[in-house]
């Protein structure tokens, strides 16, 4: 895919691949009777729109250019797992020394700090919000979920631990893998069914596990099924499937009885994200980075490099830089970017 990224102008809502927002009919059904009579309802609702109308005339034109996205976070809590919201789309710029993020479907940020043991939230705005710190039970954060606001999990690998968070940040559950004979669980996702996938390393098996910490389901011994090995470095639920990367090979991806759907061939990726059955990731080329894209079906393959020099207002100028992790989000093409210098959302186009 010969793509070419404008970065720092890019428009809203452009991206790469087609059929983003699907358009939805409404139809009577056939055979629908009616005895003779219309409802009610044909009479009442035109009348209710018509009063509505009045009430509040149009002063403007219309704004087609967030067609299809969410118009505010009650609506976009009826999208699908993978959308993010952007209700605000202005750039965001948040100095600070930050060593991950992860942005959650309502349009939350959380940031957790470089050495690894707090976790701040931010509103929309760049506001913080809600703050986590538990440093003196586990240490440092191994990874963060948030695909569901109100459970978030904390993974504690060296503890093989869990800790779930409400939505003020607060902990409200822990889960100890190893009561569960999980002893070496490399990484956790949290499931569409408000569970926990974790791949276990000893036994090279994915399981889920509920929130009492009992095994629900186990997949085949990994190492049976794949004559090459399966190591994963991150799972990721999304969309009806489930998702495995292996940097030593590539995607693995299960559907959730743990049978493989397909694999991609896709080595050394980083930042590796899952929006909209689009795959995306960073990819480091002779020191500089380069973000990768990939649609579902694997002949839409394409790498594409970020735009030399980054230049962020107010965050970064011509001097080097330490990508430290990003993220593209195609619905809203934004660009989200997490260096030495701090966090920035900018617009980003790809054509």
């Amino acid at each position: 895919m010969g793509h070419l990224i404008k970065y720092g102008q890019g428009t809203k809502g452009q991206h790469a691949f087609s059929g983003y927002f699907p358009l939805m009919e409404s139809r009577v059904p056939q055979g629908t009777a009616f005895n003779g009579r219309l409802p009610f309802t044909l009479f009442f609702v035109p009348l209710l729109l018509l009063f509505t109308a009045l009430s509040n005339p149009v002063t403007g034109q219309v704004d087609y250019s967030r067609a299809g996205q969410p118009a505010d976070q009650s609506d976009a809590q009826t999208t699908s797992q993978s959308t993010y919201a952007s209700v605000n789309p202005a750039p965001l710029h948040i100095k600070g020394d930050f060593k991950h993020f992860e942005l959650d479907k309502l349009g939350n940020l959380f940031l957790i700090s470089q050495g690894g043991s707090k976790i701040i939230q931010y509103d929309l705005k760049g506001d913080s919000i809600n703050h986590y710190d538990n440093i003196s039970s586990y240490g440092a954060i191994s990874e963060l979920d948030v695909a569901n606001p109100l459970k978030i999990a904390v993974y504690y690998r060296d503890y093989a631990t869990i800790v779930v968070l409400d939505r003020f940040l607060s902990p409200v559950n822990t889960i100890d893998l190893r009561n569960a004979g999980i002893w070496e669980a490399q990484t956790i996702a949290t499931s569409y069914d408000n569970q926990y996938w974790v791949y276990d390393k000893h036994e090279a098996k994915i399981k889920k596990i509920n929130g009492q910490g009992k095994v629900t389901f186990a997949s085949n011994d990994l190492r049976q099924v794949f004559d090459d090995g399966v190591d994963p470095i991150r799972l990721i639920d999304r969309d009806g499937w489930l998702y495995a990367y292996d940097p030593g090979y590539g995607w693995y991806i299960f559907d959730y009885y743990g049978a493989l759907n397909q694999r991609i061939p896709a080595k050394g990726l980083k930042d590796i994200h899952v929006t909209d059955g689009v795959l995306t990731a960073r990819i480091d080329k002779a020191g500089q980075p380069y973000l990768w894209i990939m649609d579902a079906d694997p002949r839409k393959l394409g790498a594409v490099p970020l735009e030399k020099p980054l230049l962020i207002n107010g965050i970064m100028d011509r001097t080097s830089i330490e990508v430290r992790q990003s993220m593209y989000l195609g619905r809203t093409g934004e660009l989200l970017l997490l260096t030495d210098k701090g966090f920035v959302r900018e617009p980003m186009s790809i054509r």
